[in-house]
């Protein structure tokens, strides 16, 4: 692992390196297991993946960067820096078991980073890592048997070989143990022959210590979430939502009705959405890539309004909570629907975190539009790297929507290359996205999108 920044964008990121001669074939299995894991995530408490690069020796993964360390290095914290820390991972938790019904396996405090390396802990973000044991949950079929997760994080059913994804809150609630205690809860015993032996008779069942003296000044509250996280049986563990729900009660958050106060300026998104045009498609298409690769800090308002949208905490929104949005914007009610769907970019009937970025940013975009987000969007659009994008490389992208035709991206084309030399380069496609150039002036031939270390 490296820290790196792409030669074109200058955008921070962290680089790990693989020799492919040097994987056994079980980890190879676990890194591409992880790769395509993240592909799939979408979640601002989930790391992003921003590039994979794949040759005959190597593998290069690309990813957000995280200078905040481990949440394992943190030490003992507060009450209510530790629920404001865990609220975070449970809401990560929670999107992967109710959104993307995959569940993590190895869920510990190494595996949890915290983004900033300058900010208290109350004004942090969490971000989870690591997900070579993660796998999908599969309704109605036959629980995980193989035995993977960290001795003291592990939980008492997956050493039975039959388990599902409550396993992860099992281990979340050692994390939760831990933050606020400095030591494990389950002493590891490491002579014992096999790692069911090695866990104390009260791992197996389920029960926790606070006898020693630090947890006198510990709340009878966090004493029973401890409980319920940390149930033997996972049939009465509580889920990822009342985990979160609970920690977010214990924790100072800003008022959800304070954030929805903050939404005068979405009103004229919902106007434009209603008046798309086939060029929009490609401004569309163009300001995914852009959330996708724009840092938290730059939409920290647009995060919250996002999570106050989001009633049930899973990570997307529904038509109906987009719903509640657009009456509250004072939006006509047969509107709401032709809304939803034109928010709802990859048509899977919920509106993915980037997707409600790039529409939130497509009326803000000042300090939003980062010259490095916007940059990696113009390489993404630019296969070839030859500066400009291509009457092809429009065809390409926009016509994965069945109403776009060539004819419309022949338009879209015309109406963006005003120096008429049948491409669009960067300052154009700044004016497909209604940017002006004066925020950063680039010029001469793109470089292809390489990280250098």
């Amino acid at each position: 692992m490296r820290l790196a920044r792409a030669r074109l964008t200058d955008k921070e990121c962290v680089v790990k390196t693989m020799i492919k001669a040097e994987l056994p074939p079980e980890l190879y299995r676990f890194v591409s297991n992880e790769l395509t894991i993240l592909s799939f995530c979408d979640h601002p408490n989930i790391v992003r993946l921003y590039h994979t690069l794949e040759d005959d020796t190597h593998v290069h993964c690309a990813m957000e960067s995280c200078m905040g360390g481990e949440l394992e290095s943190i030490g003992i914290i507060s009450e209510a820096e530790a629920f404001t820390l865990m609220n975070q991972v449970f809401r990560g938790v929670h999107y992967l078991h109710s959104v993307l019904h995959i569940a993590h396996r190895d869920m510990k405090l190494e595996n949890v980073l915290l983004k900033y390396a300058d900010r208290p802990f109350m004004e942090n973000q969490v971000k989870i890592i690591d997900f070579g044991f993660a796998e999908h949950v599969k309704p109605d079929t036959a629980p995980f048997t193989d035995i993977c997760g960290t001795p003291g994080y592990i939980a008492p059913e997956v050493l039975e070989g039959s388990y599902g994804e409550k396993c992860d809150i099992f281990s979340c609630g050692v994390m939760l143990y831990v933050l606020l205690c400095g030591c494990c809860p389950f002493e590891v015993d490491p002579a014992a022959s096999t790692l069911a032996d090695a866990m104390p008779s009260d791992f197996h069942r389920g029960r926790l210590s606070f006898r020693e003296p630090h947890w006198r000044t510990i709340s009878g509250k966090s004493k029973l979430l401890l409980m319920q996280l940390c149930r033997a049986d996972p049939r009465w563990r509580i889920s990822s939502q009342q985990a979160m729900k609970t920690c977010g009660s214990m924790c100072s958050q800003v008022p959800e009705h304070k954030v929805l106060e903050e939404v005068s300026s979405m009103e004229s998104m919902a106007q434009e959405l209603l008046e798309e045009k086939p060029a929009d498609y490609l401004r569309q298409e163009a300001l995914m890539l852009v959330a996708y690769h724009l840092e938290d800090q730059e939409v920290d308002k647009e995060r919250r309004l996002f999570q106050a949208l989001d009633q049930d905490a899973n990570g997307c929104l529904s038509e109906d909570e987009c719903s509640a949005f657009w009456h509250r914007l004072g939006i006509c009610d047969s509107k709401h629907r032709e809304l939803f769907h034109k928010m709802d970019v990859d048509g899977t009937g919920l509106v993915s975190y980037t997707e409600f970025l790039s529409r939130a940013i497509q009326v803000q975009p000042r300090a939003c539009c980062s010259r490095e987000a916007l940059l990696a969007a113009f390489c993404f659009f630019d296969a070839d790297n030859s500066g400009k994008i291509s009457l092809e490389e429009l065809k390409c992208i926009l016509q994965r929507q069945p109403q776009i035709t060539s004819q419309d991206c022949q338009s879209i084309l015309d109406q963006f290359d005003v120096n008429e030399d049948g491409g669009l380069d960067l300052d154009e496609f700044r004016k497909v996205l209604r940017w002006s150039s004066s925020a950063s002036s680039d010029t001469g031939r793109l470089e292809a999108n390489i990280f250098k270390s």
